[in-house]
């Protein structure tokens, strides 16, 4: 009996998106050094490089993190309007005029938030957002390399 390739191609498990990829291997990074600085701890290592080593794949994850939560939410918006249309294409032949025109009014309000939000989202990603909290970051990198090299 020959195998009906719709079916297998509806078994197959969708590839690992890369977001979630980054992710893991930030959080792989950071683990590994946060271990690997316990360990050179037990054993009266130096350890003074893992005083930036650890921040930085921190920060490497939180923005690995940020990344993938802020695309999930943008896909996820885009489905539901899609679902909204699907939803009015539905239920035009099964309500009657008046019904019909009520639940459209509220999917398009519903739709127009949505639609806000992605071209909100759109418009930060392009101008981009201040992240750094309102610290001036060229100036604390200034003043960082002013006390390392007082300490040389």
């Amino acid at each position: 009996m020959p195998i009906n390739k719709s079916k297998t191609v509806m078994l197959q498990k969708p590839p690992i998106e890369f977001s979630k990829i980054l992710c893991v291997l930030a959080i792989i990074l950071l683990i590994f050094s946060i271990g690997m600085a316990m360990v050179c701890a037990f054993l009266a290592v130096d350890i003074t490089i893992f005083m930036y080593i650890i921040p930085t794949t921190g920060t490497l994850a939180t923005a690995s993190f940020s990344f993938y939560f802020f695309k999930s939410k943008a896909e996820n918006l885009s489905k539901q309007r899609i679902r909204f249309v699907l939803m009015k294409l539905l239920l035009e032949d099964e309500l009657d005029a008046e019904d019909y025109q009520e639940i459209c009014s509220e999917i398009d309000n519903i739709d127009t938030v949505l639609n806000a939000k992605l071209n909100d989202m759109t418009v930060d990603s392009i101008e981009g957002e201040d992240t750094t909290g309102g610290f001036d970051t060229i100036q604390i990198v200034e003043e960082i390399g002013e006390e390392v090299s007082g300490r040389v």
